[in-house]
């Protein structure tokens, strides 16, 4: 057989579930994307901040946030860029590496384990930032916060959807 065209069809609800995990890590980075974008528009940047590889972009985005003090800024971190910047580099992890060689990884129960813990740290990083997005966004357009909205619970559901394995017989296994 051709190596190129060597595919493993073979499905177990395992890898089904970590499959799922990775998708719904595809959609959360597409939302951060989104909503970066959605607030670069407000403030008058050309890129989005996240997917431009120029530093400069994503300052400038960050320099606005701090410009404005965005009413209740106390509730942001101290290094919103260090904060965006990582979740820019998990963004691009998720998007473009996450997928490379998981079927190799989907072969051992410790390698289910690894592909998730990875996927949790990256989409971890992906909600504090899509908070901070959101966050900025709302006081921006003076749009009240939900009273109960915090940085950690919003990034502990988030890393709890994306990650979260439901069946029995998963659990097990891993």
């Amino acid at each position: 057989m051709h190596v190129h065209f060597s595919v493993d069809l073979e499905r177990t609800e395992s890898a089904d579930n970590t499959y799922a995990s990775l998708g719904r890590a595809l959609a959360f980075a597409t939302r951060l994307e989104r909503n970066c974008l959605a607030l670069a528009v407000l403030v008058g940047l050309r890129t989005n901040p996240l997917v431009s590889q120029d530093e400069n972009t994503l300052g400038d985005f960050c320099a606005f946030m701090h410009k404005r003090r965005l009413g209740n800024a106390e509730q942001l971190p101290d290094d919103v860029f260090a904060v965006l910047d990582e979740a820019r580099q998990a963004r691009d992890h998720i998007t473009h590496k996450a997928a490379i060689d998981i079927e190799a990884q989907l072969k051992t129960d410790d390698g289910h384990a690894r592909t998730l813990d990875g996927l949790s740290t990256a989409v971890r990083k992906m909600a504090e930032a899509d908070w901070i997005v959101c966050f900025a966004t709302s006081v921006y357009t003076d749009k009240p916060l939900p009273s109960d909205w915090h940085s950690k619970t919003y990034a502990e559901q988030i890393v709890n959807w994306v990650c979260e394995v439901t069946s029995k017989s998963t659990l097990q296994e891993l």
